[in-house]
Order: structure tokens, then C-alpha cells, then sequence
């Protein structure tokens, strides 16, 4: 009986290292989509989503149609569930966060977004169990002051527009927020309660409905211009390729780690382990802009991380019936 409590210990462990090596690449595939809008200034935010989840679409389309035998029953509330996810998590949030990058900035919008953590946790944990998380909410929203205070001080990419366009970044990387808060909340409530689907063939289905909604929003942006448009920014060598990268690696690969770490770990430790998707876009946009972060931003980088690892280890000493490995 001892050794079998044994290796049941070890294989949770593993498990669980497994689903948090899973989490963090996923976060560093998805870290690539804040430099995206930073190096393509000029390009709409629907032209980017567009071609990004086009690239996404594609492969998952071709994934599909490899195990079309294997593919689970297709259900009018799944066809709905995923059009609420794929404009949630992917077209309209992206096209959000890429409108407020254009506005207030890589680092402005990386810190709006970087609240994922605490808004995750603070909807999916119940209020009882708030004042565990305390230190760790407190330090999250240390460092999220203090990269604004950051960019105030040092201008930011957005100091050179009028301020109702970077107030109108601003309010869109909130709405970013909200939408992406939903989307992780239900995909990772889909993937526990639906143990048919696969991470491979949910990402993939999700991909096919992302390039969709991802299109209809292009076309209504856009208006009657769209398809002229669409023509023009497709032959933009660079936009293709950051836009390809974006959809196989930062999203379709990115999609796969994330809900096989969402099948292992709870909700409110994939909340946390979100702000590695901040830390990253901020480290990738400091190698972009060639300089170092100053000292409040590393002071801020150094809070979010803190809080993440505080906030796992405090909700994993307190293991329920939400620890991983049970729900599954």
C-alpha cells in the first residue's frame, strides 16, 4: 500500500510539472502577439488578425481533415460555445489588443493585459478564500503600477498621439481584458467537463471558427473595401511572415499546450501562471526596442513574477478538490 501511495504521489507530481512546463510555452508562443502590432505600425488591426488566424485556421483545418474518423460529435451548443470562444479569445480580442498597442503602447497594453492573472483569480476563486491570495493580488498589482508609472515616465511608443487615441487604446485593452477573462474561464472549464476532446482536435476546431470570425470582422471593419484591401496587405512580405509565425507558433501550438495544461492544472493556477504571457511580451519588446528595462520596469517584472509563484505555491499548499490530477 505504501509503495502504491508512493508512485501515485510521483505521477501527480509529474503531471502536474508536465501541465506547468505546458503553461509557460504556451505563454511564450503567446508573448510573440504583443511585438506583433509594435513592428507593424501602419497595418489595421483587423488586417493582422486576419491573416494571423488565417495561418491558424489552415493548419487546424488540415489537422482536422488528418483525424476527420476521429473527431467528436459536433453539436449545436459546440458550434455556439466556440463562436463565443474564438471572438473572445482570439479574433475580437486580438483585433482589440492590436488597436490599443497602435494607442497606448507595447508596454502600456503588455500591463492592461497582465491584469489576466488577478482577474481570473479573483473570478474563479470564491471570496472566502481571498485573503490566502492577498499578498499575492497585491504584488501582481504592485508591478502592473508600476509599469504605467513606467510609461508615463518614459513617454511610451504612443507619447507622439493625441490623447483621445491613446485613451481609445487604452479602453480597448480593457475590453481586451474582459474577453479574454471569459475565454479562460470557459475553454478551461470545456476541457474538464469534455474528456473526448483532445487539446489537438478542440485547438484545432477552434482554429477553423477563429479564422471565420476573424474574417467577419475584417469584412465589417473594412467595409466595401475589404477584399481590395485584403489583396494590398497580403503581398506585404513582412506582415506575412509575422502573421504566419503568429498563427502556427503563437497560436495553434501555443492553443495545444495550453489546453493540455488546462485538462491537468485548476483554474485558479492557470490564472496565475498567465502572467508569464506579460513577462515574455515585455522581454520580447525590450530585444526588439534594443534596450534594457529601466529600473521600475524590472522592479515591476520582478513583482508580477513573485506574486505568480507566491499565488501557485499558497493555492497548492491549500489543495481541495480542485487540486490537479482530480478533475479531469
Amino acid at each position: 500500500m505504501k509503495t502504491l501511495l508512493t508512485n501515485n504521489r510521483q505521477s501527480l507530481n509529474s503531471r502536474t510539472v508536465r501541465g506547468l512546463v505546458a503553461a509557460i510555452s504556451a505563454c511564450a508562443c503567446w508573448g510573440v502577439s504583443f511585438l506583433a502590432p509594435r513592428a507593424l505600425p501602419d497595418v489595421p488591426p483587423a488586417a493582422i488578425a486576419l491573416l494571423r488566424f488565417s495561418f491558424f485556421g489552415g493548419s487546424s483545418l488540415v489537422v482536422l481533415l488528418l483525424g476527420a474518423r476521429k473527431l467528436p460529435k459536433l453539436t449545436g451548443r459546440i458550434f455556439f460555445l466556440t463562436f463565443c470562444l474564438t471572438l473572445s479569445g482570439y479574433s475580437a480580442y486580438y483585433y482589440l489588443l492590436a488597436a490599443g498597442i497602435h494607442g497606448a503602447g507595447i508596454v502600456f497594453s503588455t500591463a492592461v493585459i497582465g491584469l489576466l492573472p488577478l482577474s481570473i483569480l479573483l473570478f474563479r476563486t470564491p471570496m472566502k478564500e481571498w485573503l490566502r491570495l492577498s499578498y499575492s493580488i497585491a504584488a501582481i498589482l504592485a508591478g502592473i503600477a508600476l509599469l504605467c508609472t513606467a510609461l508615463f515616465l518614459r513617454g511610451g511608443s504612443g507619447a507622439s498621439l493625441s490623447p483621445w487615441i491613446r485613451v481609445q487604446g487604452a479602453v480597448a485593452c480593457a475590453i481586451a481584458l474582459l474577453l479574454w477573462t471569459y475565454f479562460a474561464v470557459a475553454n478551461a472549464q470545456f476541457m474538464k467537463t469534455h474528456p473526448q476532446w483532445s487539446p489537438s482536435q478542440w485547438s484545432s476546431w477552434l482554429g477553423v471558427t477563429a479564422m471565420i470570425t476573424s474574417f467577419i470582422l475584417f469584412f465589417v471593419t473594412e467595409g466595401p473595401d475589404a477584399i481590395s484591401h485584403l489583396r494590398a496587405y497580403s503581398s506585404s512580405s513582412e506582415l506575412v511572415l509575422w502573421t504566419g509565425f503568429m498563427g502556427i507558433f503563437g497560436t495553434w501550438i501555443a492553443t495545444v499546450l495550453w489546453n493540455y495544461a488546462s485538462r491537468i492544472l485548476p483554474d485558479t493556477w492557470l490564472g496565475q501562471l498567465l502572467v508569464f504571457e506579460t513577462l515574455f511580451g515585455l522581454l520580447y519588446g525590450f530585444l526588439y526596442e534594443r534596450r534594457p528595462p529601466s529600473p521600475l520596469e524590472a522592479a515591476a517584472i520582478l513583482l508580477l513574477f513573485t506574486g505568480t509563484v507566491f499565488g501557485v505555491r499558497t493555492l497548492a499548499s491549500g489543495r481541495s478538490s480542485n487540486a490537479p490530477g482530480e478533475q479531469v
